[in-house]
């Protein structure tokens, strides 16, 4: 669990100076090792340290870090070098120790991590260094604690069995060549190699498309494309990890044929970009009532099961799928909740309608107003749509609203037809299917959204949703529509031959004016 800790951290009141000796008497070592050294080099070892301290906007804070990865290179005649050896902070030098007696490596601190130019108050330039010393914790003269140099500089570990793990009672921490601590350190910790198989279908061609529907952290749901392997009694499913879209995990087909379990906690792989090690895990959920605000927690589950439509191979989930940064904590990246799998076929049709819209209508303070809403990856009959030709429309008192540059500065040109992949990272922002909308319309009263498939020139319409600024909402009906006849003006007329500004849980005739000039009518249930 990650917190906020009383600890202080004493370097932020130091001044620089230059030490020549430790605290053990023998001289501050003033070498680097950069280079990787010769041994045998053991890549991205599994790591995890309990309570690691860091520094963030200058507080600090305390947490267990798991799955990250190190290097290791062990030497020929006992030499044992770690790379970057704190778990939260990158440090491109390498620290040396020595296999001792038995399988006991020593590493002798303080060592050398980093040297950078710096500047003190009066701008005057001097040297910062970095040191990794064995540490302990002492009461300062403020009431509080930080962590100094141990008398002992010798941090002791264990290398067994593919593992290295740091004896209890060590204190790894960075500080300036005083020992004054920066905030940075880790105790108990282990770096391994992961054992655990990979799995691959026997032969990738016959794996199939298929499209998995399911519910995001978010509540949306959210559709993604992964591939399926049906070998004898095994089933295999790719593609679950973004960042890994070459990972399968594996599962066994009951005795009748009808289910399908998935153990947890099936390795996908090291993540070189997010730099963790990555697995697949089965999760239950449970909603937790806050202080401030609810919020889903995800349990590791032992399994999840699916259920197999064996006449068109379908499969369905009750618990939760995600992709998990490594296995000692619950820390999805990716959830899958309530999967649903069916053999991937694009369809024409119209998506479904926008969900969980909020608005905010623009306020003087900020100097912008807010709307957001979840856009349907698929038909109300949950077929698959071409994410490529999905767009969505934005309206503000029931007018089609264009995007210009003039007034969203991260815009290229005009839109009106948003097109679902659209992401300026800035006023229009896109999270999975969740689009946030800030906006500078000071009159608008009510926002609405309405998605649509563009195929060979004609439109395939979504409900237009609308919500004003108390919450109320208003759904429309699908429709299908060429792009030469475009609505450019509409009116409703009620049941009793009555023109109606904003209709709404009723029967209405839309009298609809086209781009090409003709007219049309149609009656339309709103709710």
């Amino acid at each position: 669990m990650e917190k906020f800790t009383s600890v202080i951290i004493a370097a932020m009141f130091a001044v620089p100076a230059m030490a020549q000796r430790t605290v053990d008497g023998t001289d501050l070592p003033t070498n680097i090792i950069k280079d990787q050294p010769e041994g045998t080099l053991e890549k991205n070892l599994y790591t995890y340290a309990h309570d690691s301290y860091y520094v963030y906007y200058s507080q600090l804070y305390q947490r267990d870090v798991d799955a990250t990865g190190t290097d290791a290179v062990f030497g020929n005649n006992g030499e044992v070098y770690i790379k970057s050896p704190l778990t939260t902070l990158s440090l491109d030098a390498w620290i040396k120790g020595n296999t001792v007696e038995g399988d006991t490596v020593v590493f002798h601190m303080p060592q050398l991590m980093q040297m950078k130019e710096s500047k003190n108050e009066d701008g005057e330039t001097y040297t910062k260094y970095g040191y990794l010393w064995n540490m302990k914790l002492q009461d300062t003269d403020h009431g509080t604690t930080t962590y100094v140099p141990a008398e002992n500089q010798d941090v002791k570990f264990v290398h067994r069995n593919d593992s290295l793990f740091m004896v209890d009672g060590y204190f790894l921490g960075l500080g300036d060549e005083n020992g004054v601590w920066y905030g940075y350190g880790d105790k108990n910790t282990v770096y391994y190699k992961v054992n655990a198989p990979i799995y691959k279908p026997a032969d990738e061609s016959t794996a199939v498309d298929y499209q998995m529907l399911f519910t995001d952290y978010t509540g949306a749901t959210d559709t993604r494309k992964v591939k399926v392997a049906f070998e004898g009694d095994d089933v295999l499913i790719g593609g679950l990890s973004p960042t890994l879209p070459d990972s399968w995990i594996k599962g066994k087909k009951s005795a009748d044929g009808k289910k399908i379990t998935f153990p947890t906690k099936q390795y996908f792989g090291f993540d070189e970009t997010g730099t963790y090690h990555s697995f697949f895990t089965a999760m239950d959920k449970e909603l937790v009532h806050g202080d401030y605000y609810d919020y889903t927690k995800y349990i590791f589950a032992k399994e999840i099961v699916l259920d197999l439509n064996e006449e068109d191979n379908s499969m369905t989930g009750e618990k939760v799928m995600a992709v998990n940064t490594g296995v000692n904590a619950e820390n999805p990246l990716y959830v899958y909740d309530t999967p649903k799998f069916k053999v991937y076929k694009i369809v024409v049709g119209a998506p479904s309608a926008p969900q969980n819209l909020f608005f905010t209508p623009y306020d003087e303070n900020t100097m912008y107003g807010m709307m957001r809403f979840d856009l349907g990856m698929t038909t109300d009959k949950e077929e698959t749509l071409d994410p490529e030709k999905l767009y969505y429309n934005i309206y503000f008192d029931d007018e089609i609203y264009t995007f210009t540059p003039a007034e969203y500065v991260k815009l290229d040109k005009e839109y009106t037809d948003v097109p679902y992949s659209y992401n300026d990272q800035y006023d229009i922002c896109a999270v999975s299917n969740q689009r946030t909308i800030y906006f500078y319309n000071k009159e608008a009263k009510k926002a609405g959204v309405q998605s649509f498939l563009l195929d060979n020139g004609t439109k395939y319409f979504s409900p237009l949703v609308s919500i004003d600024a108390e919450g109320n909402i208003t759904t429309g009906i699908n429709s299908i529509r060429n792009t030469d006849k475009d609505v450019v003006d509409i009116e409703y007329i009620d049941m009793s031959g009555r023109k109606v500004q904003s209709p709404h849980n009723g029967i209405f005739i839309a009298k609809m004016k086209l781009a090409d000039g003709t007219v049309k009518t149609m009656k339309q249930v709103i709710k």
